[in-house]
Formats: structure tokens, C-alpha cells, sequence
């Protein structure tokens, strides 16, 4: 499997924890499956939630899909009232971090059903999750929405007033704090340390965070070490005011406040900047990916949003930086990644080498960090350990790898207790993922009890644990929750968290009488419903009669079917055959990829279908979807008639479902109609809406683009896979799936469209192509493909370039030395693809049982990517030259793949 295959599947299984009882919903942290229905994340950052996993949401991000969370589970050994007690005790400082608390691990079983938030319940857990309100000091505060905040500063200052003014967010959680002295606003802080005061007071007049303020005389703060701002206060809040005014209008101008920007050329120097951005140019460079938003760079850029846009618009009037040709990077096809498969089968020592892989927070970007195992972080909870990757602390829930293995869950940078000695290197921790093993799975069943006993368990998680009996400790003892922060006590009176009191219920009836068993039974009734006594004898009297005479009128049930049986011998019940794996047809591949221009293998869950035969005489391919009832029809034309009047199908799409004939809307026929970029051309789409004979409303997704022929174009039909399924056809998701499925031609054409001169038209750029091919021909002739001694004089050069940087295990350096009769022999095997710079594109390795051999393979990979780029490339046809890397012994061979394009 490539990295490019392994980091999409991995991305494709991350989520990121939301709570959605904020606007908008804020990030928490990020996990990812370990089954079909089970997410593992922290628990630091979710333990509030245990009670009340309605307020979750798990969005992922690649596939873009949103899932709820029925029930949280924590890890049995977490110190849950011991990371209350740090979360009240946070003030807002800057870069101030809640401890890392050994096993931090959570569970969640996650559904596809979201439920409804109730006003009362979110109340419930904002006050629970409040930090107390201290008046000490605090000569005045109070709510502001938006603006507002400003004018209670206006006011502050026109009173000459003096002193700490504070924003804190709907949990009492301080945001921002300005300085007020003489008129002036010397200092802010806001978001980030490095963010200049004046930039920060800007960004915030921007925001306008919409919740609380408190003003303290003689209030004091850590301010970061910033040059205070030494404009008036006046000057500074009309500056503020004009910035956030002009951000809609240059956001927009930009492509909205989603759109992304990348990079057209290699190098950039900052310092040729206007002397406006030339301070933070060299920040927003390096974030300009194609992933980061407009709307998110000021929280990468350490600036406001108003220099970034301008910043963003220097950038691409120079030419340097272009906005993608796409809505997302994102593939967003809706399909959910399999499960991560857990590691926990082999041995790790101290500095080997382990990977960190996360989604950027952010932007979703999927990034790669590097570093080395360093043991245990305690001799008492073996599985809390420690590595040195230099995760940043936002991306909590990180996944740990081990030669591109799931071992673990990276928690955070590492909390060094009172007495105990600091590691020499700055270390993060991590929990071992055979933690799962221990963690008590019975509240976790019951909450998906028609699960399988497959599914329900953790059956991806291979160990040498699995033989052992996991027994969930008892829990004889009543659960105590403290009223105030909701927290888990061992028994009543003071609240070991926050300690207030906790009342013992009065005694319950006796139940050793028939009496106080009817008493005790009324009473359970009453808890769950809240009815009283006098309730429940009135709908008893009248739910009684109509249940039995409900009972007397049901009809006779039918008689079981015998079993039957099967040719096996067994016999077969009435379960339902599991659904058909399609495959894609030879025709309807070749129509796709020669003619549209499309992947050869469609995405998970697509397949290619043949449809000439309904078409004809035009040739045509679909692409079906029975998970997401998708149904796309490419009709072929020989002409551009679909492109250049796609208006004229309205309301008569052809080629429907069961030769259905629909009738056009006579009001507003049209609802929605845009394009999207397509190859070097765009495809324009419109959603009609028809009638049947029936006068059901029927809405048909049409669209068309050029096909790779000149002059040729494709008409795109699509409609519900399943007819009589009663879910909508959503036409976002057709549009993604066309553009994943032309994403080779996306990217073919976008690499042309880099190599043409700025300002010419791709016509005036072939016409200077033809003119310098002709001056070629005068003089030192066209440039040829490259021959095969060129072929192999590269490969010479790159054997050698690779046996330089190659590094065996010690082991095998040992092996080398005996006698060939003697020592272990191997052969590993990797498959390189590089493009015409040579770059590395590909690196496919083959999968080895023997651990041993599979180090050579690991080094010989590393010293493949430390030669890389190549240099010398021969020049070919195809977009990527592959070839083939053995290692035999101490014999290194470089030579041409088997299946590699032509030269």
C-alpha cells in the first residue's frame, strides 16, 4: 500500500469532537474509529460530556459527515474530579494549558441519528460547565452581543477611567483583556501571545465576540512581552471600526470567505512585500496550502483578518499564489473510512522510531510528524507512555504509529508531578492503545444492544491481550452526582469536587410486603413519567379497558415458515442475502477514461455500468451508487449542443428511470444552477424541477461538460439509484463525485495551466509552443524521448545516489559478515513512481510476515526518500515514470517496472 492510499484511508476515519450547544460549534478534540459504530478520543477534553452525550457531534471532515454520540465512555482509572478541579482553575493566561492526566482515553459509540437540543438540558450543562464568577475587584460587568462592548469601553474612557477590561466567553472563561490608561489602550491580548496588540484590538472589533465583560480599576495581568500601541484610544477604535466595515467587500472580491489559495511558484521573498504586510508575509506563505480558508488565516497568521486579505491580494496580483479550481480539496463523496486497525502485537523500544499523524484543526490538512519513543511515563501504568513528536496542543487525539502502525493515542505535552524528576528532552504523552482492553465496556453495550457481538466489541484491536478475560470492575455501589458540577462522588455530604452539599434521599418503602412492593413499584412509575398518585389511577382506568380490548382484537398470527434447506446440507432462514458486489464494466471504463477523461477506478462504493444500450445510438457510461442512491448517466455527443444549451432539456430530461415522462414546473422550473471547474474547462449543472403523471414533484439533476475529444461533450443525468427510496437526490454530492472523478484531467490541465507564460491564452501558449518546436527543428532539433541507454545511465545514477544513503540494521550488517552458505538471506522490494522533476510521486511496498526483513525494507525506503529529488531525469510521455528498486543481500538493482508507461 502507498503513503499517499494509507494517509487517505486514515484521514477518511478521523473526526473532530464538536459541541454543538455553541454558535458556531466549537472544536474539542479529534479521534478516530476503531469500529463500525466505536471513536476514540481523549477523555481530558470531553469528560464534562459523560452525562449528557446528546450536546457531541463528530464531523469528518474528508468524507464530510456528521455523526451524534449516544454514550461516553471514560477510561476506568481516569481522574476525573482531579481534571474538574484543573478546568475551574483556569484563568486565561496566555499560554495557559490544562494538565495532561495519566490514562486519558474515552470511548464513544456513535449514531447516525440526531437528536433534538433542549433548551433546559443545554442550560443545565452551560451552568456545570461555568467557571465561579469572583466580583473581587470588579467595579462593573455585565452581557454585550456584537458591538456593544465598544461602546461600554467608549464610555470607560470618556470617564477617564483606568484599569484591566476583560471579554470572557459564555463559560466565564477570559478571552481578551485590554489595558485602559489616559485615554489611550496600550496593551490587548486576544487568541495568541504573538498576535501585536493594535492588530489584536482590530481582529476583535471583527469578531465581536457576543457574551460578557467585567472591568476591574485595579485589575493585573502576565501581559506578553508586545510594544504597546501608542495611538489615541479614539483613533485606534475608528481604525477598528473602518477595517472590519471593508473585510466583507475585499473577502468577497477574494471568492468568499471560504475560499483557499495556493501557491504558483516554489520561492518567495518576504521582504519585497509592500512594507503594509512585509512584517507577517513570510507566516502567510507558508500557510497558503490550498487547505486554510480566508476566513481562518488570522488564527495561523498571527494578524488580523483585515492585513491577511490584503496580504492575500499583494500575493496574487503578483502572480505568485492563485485560488484552487475546486469547492474543497476535500474528496466530501460521503462515504465513512473503514475502522483503524490497532497495533499492539510487537515490542517498542526506547527511541525507536515512531510517526504522529493528525488533521489540522483548522483546515483538515493531513500532516506527518516524526520522532522517537522514550518508555513509559510511569512504572505503575505501564500503558501511559511517552514519545518526543512535537504535537501541537490543539491536536489532541493525534494517532501514534509505529512503522506506519496504529499504536497509540496521543494525549499531550507531558505533566510532570510535584517530586518527580523532568526527563532530559521535552516529551508528549500517549496511551497504548491495549488500554481499550481495559476499559469497562457494560454501559457501552446497553446503549447499542441490537448491535452484533462482532460489532459491539472491539474487534479490530489485536493483542496479546486478547486471550485474557476483560472483566469490568463491580459496581455494587449507588452512583452519588453532585447537583452543582455533576461530578462522581463515593458518598454524601461535601462534593469531593466542588464541594457543595450533597442530601441523602429519604428512605425508600419496605418492599418485604406486598403493600410496599405495589408502593415501590408506583413509585418507580411516578420517577420516570412525573405523574402523581392521582394521575396514574385515572390513566390506569382508562389505558386498562383498551389494552385488553386491543389484545382480544389482534388476529391470528400467521404460521412460521419451515426451514429450508440448503445444498450444503444446512438449512436457511429468512435473513436477506447480503447486497451484490458490483463491478465496473470493460466498456463502460474505456468510454470513461478515454472519452471523459475520468479515473479509471471509481471511488469506494461506485462502480461503472454499460448503458449504450439504453442511449443509442449514442454512447454512454453510468456511475452508480446503491449507498448514497446515486445514479449518474454520461451521454456522449458528438457535437457541443449539451454545453452550449443545456437550458434546452428542461423540463424533458431523457433517458429516466423506467422510460418515466415527466412535465416541466411552470413556475420557476430551475432551483439551483452554477458550474464548477472540469479539466481546463468548467461543468455547468442545474437542478429541474418536474412532475410525474401523478403530480409528484420529481427533481432531476442535469449537467454537461467538453468531453476529451474536440468538439465532443457529455449530457449528465442523474437521478434517485433506488426510485422508491423516499430520501432526496442530493445533487451536491453528484458534483462532488464528477469532480473526484475527473480530479486526473483537474490536475493534468492545472499543471499546464502553471507551465503557460502569465497572460497568454492557452491558444497564444501552443502557438509559441509550435514557434519554439520549429526553432528547435533550425537548429539543435526537436527534444526527443529519451533512449534507452539515457533510461539507463538514470538508473545507474540513482542506484548509486540510493546504496550512499542506505543503512542497514545492525542485524543484517552482522548477517553480512559470515559466510554466504551461512547467513540469512532476504529480498525486498519497492516500486518508486516520480514525475518529470523527480519528485517522488509513489512508493508502494510489499507486504513481509518476517519483522526482520521488513527493517531492511524500512531502511531501504528511507534512503530511497533521502535521494530524492532526482536529478537528470530522462525525459518521457507519461505524467509519471516508474521503475523498480531490489535489494538482494548487499546487491542493490534499480530497474524498469513492468507495467510503467511508455517512455
Amino acid at each position: 500500500m502507498s503513503l499517499q492510499i494509507l494517509e487517505q484511508d486514515m484521514a477518511n476515519a478521523i473526526g473532530f469532537v464538536m459541541d454543538r450547544t455553541v454558535n458556531p460549534p466549537k472544536f474539542l478534540a479529534q479521534g478516530f474509529l476503531v469500529s463500525k459504530s466505536r471513536f476514540v478520543t481523549t477523555a481530558g477534553k470531553i469528560f464534562h460530556y459523560t452525562e449528557c452525550p446528546w450536546a457531541l457531534t463528530i464531523h469528518f471532515p474528508h468524507p464530510d459527515i456528521t455523526l451524534s454520540v449516544k454514550s461516553i465512555g471514560l477510561h476506568n482509572e481516569f481522574e476525573k474530579p482531579l481534571m474538574r478541579q484543573a478546568y475551574l482553575s483556569q484563568t486565561g493566561a496566555p499560554g495557559e494549558v490544562l494538565p495532561t492526566l495519566p490514562n486519558d482515553m474515552a470511548l464513544l459509540v456513535v449514531d447516525s441519528v440526531m437528536p433534538e437540543l433542549m433548551p433546559e438540558k443545554v442550560a443545565e450543562l452551560h451552568r456545570a460547565m461555568s467557571l465561579p464568577f469572583s466580583n473581587k475587584g470588579i467595579e462593573t460587568s455585565g452581557n454585550v452581543r456584537g458591538q456593544e462592548y465598544l461602546q461600554v469601553l467608549n464610555g470607560l474612557l470618556e470617564q477617564g477611567r483606568s484599569g484591566l477590561f476583560t471579554l470572557i466567553d459564555e463559560y466565564n472563561i477570559p478571552i481578551a483583556r485590554m489595558l485602559l490608561a489616559q485615554n489611550t489602550i496600550p496593551l490587548v491580548y486576544y487568541q495568541r501571545p504573538d498576535l501585536p496588540p493594535a492588530y489584536a484590538f482590530f481582529e476583535l472589533a471583527y469578531r465581536q465576540p457576543e457574551y460578557g465583560f467585567a472591568f476591574q480599576p485595579d485589575g493585573d495581568f502576565a501581559w506578553p512581552d508586545a510594544a504597546p500601541i501608542g495611538a489615541p484610544a479614539d483613533r485606534l477604535v475608528w481604525e477598528a471600526m473602518r477595517r472590519a466595515n471593508e473585510i466583507p467587500g475585499i473577502m468577497n472580491s477574494l471568492g468568499g470567505k471560504d475560499a483557499r489559495y495556493q501557491k504558483t511558484v516554489q520561492q518567495y521573498d518576504p521582504s519585497t512585500s509592500s512594507e503594509e504586510i512585509r512584517w507577517m508575509a513570510g507566516r502567510l506563505w507558508d500557510c497558503l496550502d490550498g487547505y486554510l480558508t480566508l476566513e481562518k488565516l488570522s488564527e495561523r497568521c498571527a494578524a488580523d483578518t483585515y492585513t491577511c486579505l490584503i496580504a492575500v491580494r499583494e500575493l496574487q496580483n503578483r502572480g505568485v499564489i492563485s485560488p484552487i479550481n475546486k469547492r474543497t480539496p476535500l474528496h466530501c463523496n460521503g462515504s465513512l473510512g473503514n475502522p483503524i486497525t490497532s497495533h499492539t502485537d510487537f515490542e517498542v523500544h526506547n527511541w525507536d522510531n515512531l510517526q504522529a499523524f493528525y488533521l489540522d484543526p483548522l483546515s483538515a490538512k493531513p500532516i506527518w510528524l516524526q520522532g522517537n519513543y522514550f518508555g513509559s511515563a510511569s512504572a505503575v501504568q505501564p500503558k501511559n507512555m511517552l514519545h518526543t513528536v512535537n504535537v501541537p496542543v490543539e491536536a489532541a487525539g493525534a494517532l501514534i504509529l509505529k512503522d506506519y502502525k496504529l499504536i497509540g493515542l496521543h494525549s499531550g505535552p507531558q505533566t510532570v508531578k510535584a517530586g518527580q524528576a523532568a526527563p532530559p528532552v521535552k516529551c508528549w504523552q500517549f496511551m497504548w492503545m491495549g488500554a481499550l482492553l481495559d476499559m469497562s465496556t457494560k454501559k457501552l453495550r446497553s446503549a447499542t444492544e441490537a448491535d452484533s457481538a462482532e460489532e459491539a466489541g472491539l474487534g479490530l484491536l489485536r493483542s496479546k491481550l486478547d486471550s485474557e478475560a476483560v472483566t469490568p470492575p463491580a459496581t455494587t455501589t449507588e452512583r452519588i452526582i453532585c447537583p452543582v458540577c455533576f461530578s462522581t462522588n463515593h458518598d454524601y455530604g461535601k462534593c469531593a469536587s466542588c464541594g457543595a452539599l450533597i442530601e441523602a434521599p429519604p428512605p425508600g418503602p419496605d418492599t418485604s410486603t406486598v403493600k410496599g412492593k405495589a408502593e415501590h413499584a408506583v413509585k418507580k412509575v411516578q420517577a420516570k413519567t412525573g405523574l402523581t398518585k392521582k394521575q396514574l389511577i385515572i390513566a390506569a382506568s382508562i389505558l386498562g379497558p383498551l389494552f385488553l380490548m386491543t389484545l382480544l382484537m389482534l388476529p391470528k398470527p400467521a404460521p412460521v415458515a419451515p426451514p429450508t434447506t440448503t445444498a450444503a446440507g444446512g438449512t436457511g432462514g429468512a435473513a436477506a442475502p447480503p447486497p451484490p458486489a458490483h463491478e465496473s464494466s470493460d466498456k463502460a471504463t474505456v468510454i470513461a477514461s478515454k472519452s471523459a477523461g475520468f479515473r479509471i477506478t471509481p471511488m469506494p462504493d461506485w462502480w461503472y455500468e454499460d448503458t449504450s444500450e439504453l442511449t443509442k445510438p449514442n454512447a454512454s457510461f453510468g456511475a452508480y451508487s446503491e449507498r448514497t442512491n446515486q445514479k449518474l448517466l454520461f451521454v456522449k455527443f458528438d457535437d457541443m449542443s449539451p454545453v452550449a444549451n443545456l437550458q434546452a432539456f428542461v423540463g424533458r430530461p431523457p433517458y429516466l428511470t423506467d422510460g418515466a415522462v415527466l412535465m416541466a414546473s411552470k413556475d420557476d422550473p430551475i432551483i439551483e444552477h452554477g458550474e464548477q471547474v472540469l479539466g481546463d474547462s468548467t461543468v455547468k449543472w442545474l437542478v429541474d424541477r418536474c412532475y410525474d403523471k401523478d403530480g409528484v414533484e420529481a427533481r432531476i439533476f442535469m449537467a454537461a461538460f467538453p468531453a476529451v475529444e474536440t468538439g465532443k461533450s457529455f449530457l449528465v443525468i442523474g437521478q434517485k439509484f433506488d426510485p422508491k427510496s423516499t430520501s432526496g437526490f442530493d445533487y451536491q454530492v453528484a458534483l462532488a463525485t464528477i469532480d473526484q472523478l475527473a480530479s486526473d484531467r483537474t490536475a493534468l490541465a492545472n499543471q499546464k495551466k502553471l507551465a503557460t507564460p502569465d497572460g497568454e491564452t492557452p491558444a497564444q501558449a501552443a502557438a509559441d509552443a509550435r514557434a519554439a518546436s520549429d526553432a528547435d527543428d533550425d537548429e539543435d532539433g526537436p527534444k526527443k524521448v529519451a533512449s534507452a541507454k539515457d533510461v539507463e545511465d538514470f538508473f545507474a545514477s540513482v542506484k548509486e545516489n540510493v546504496q550512499s544513503n542506505l543503512e542497514l540494521p545492525e542485524w543484517a550488517q552482522e548477517e553480512l559478515k559470515k559466510d554466504k552458505a551461512e547467513r540469512k538471506k532476504w529480498k525486498v522490494r519497492l516500486t518508486i513512481g516520480i514525475d518529470k522533476a523527480g519528485n517522488l510521486k509513489r512508493l508502494e511496498k510489499q507486504e513481509i510476515p518476517d519483522e526482520d526483513i521488513e527493517k531492511i525494507s524500512n531502511s531501504l525506503e528511507n534512503a530511497v526518500r533521502a535521494s530524492a529529488p532526482f536529478k537528470d531525469v530522462p525525459n518521457f510521455k507519461s505524467m509519471e515514470l516508474k521503475f523498480v528498486v531490489k535489494l538482494s543481500g548487499k546487491k542493490l538493482k534499480v530497474e524498469k517496472s513492468e507495467d510503467s508507461a511508455t517512455l
